[in-house]
């Protein structure tokens, strides 16, 4: 289930959608898909460096499994799937394939770079309410404002884009 809507800044021109949902992930990340007999994962990540680690992980780790319990403000969304990132740098927001591993060698997560700039991406949730705020969750401290006009105050537009999907 998911939601894209429209953001704008409260000071400039500068809109964007921002698509904050997981989708319809009917299988396990690790679970093995029988048309291509790999596991789901590979369908899932594009990014060759993280499969790379996966495969070394599931190679090396005893007992590997997706550690759900990890950020319990996204406790209510699956254990993997699409989510929100943040960079702090240009401000741009990425939606990257979010999971984290968990096994004798310890837990493991992704590192996504943003695609303007290069720097590492943050991982927030991202969230609307009915008074046209926008709140963002994380486990580390955002700053997150206008690309255009660094203006810290971004607001819901129901002009932009609304779409609930499942």
């Amino acid at each position: 289930m998911g939601e894209i809507f429209g953001v704008k800044c409260s000071k400039c021109d500068f809109s964007f959608s921002a698509n904050v949902g997981h989708g319809m992930l009917e299988c396990g990340f690790l679970e093995i898909n029988n048309e291509t007999e790999k596991p789901y994962f590979y369908g899932y990540i594009k990014d060759k460096k993280i499969i790379t680690d996966i495969e070394n992980i599931l190679d090396t780790w005893d007992d590997v499994s997706e550690d759900d319990s990890a950020y319990p403000w996204r406790s209510e969304w699956f254990g993997h799937g699409s989510a929100q990132y943040l960079c702090q740098e240009c401000g741009q927001l990425h939606n990257e394939f979010f999971f984290i591993l968990k096994g004798s060698g310890g837990k493991y997560q992704p590192t996504y770079c943003c695609s303007s700039c290069g720097k590492i991406l943050t991982f927030i949730e991202l969230k609307r309410n009915e008074s046209g705020a926008i709140a963002i969750k994380s486990d580390q401290p955002v700053r997150w404002s206008c690309p255009q006009c660094k203006n810290s105050k971004l607001i819901y537009d129901p002009n932009i884009d609304h779409i609930m999907y499942d």
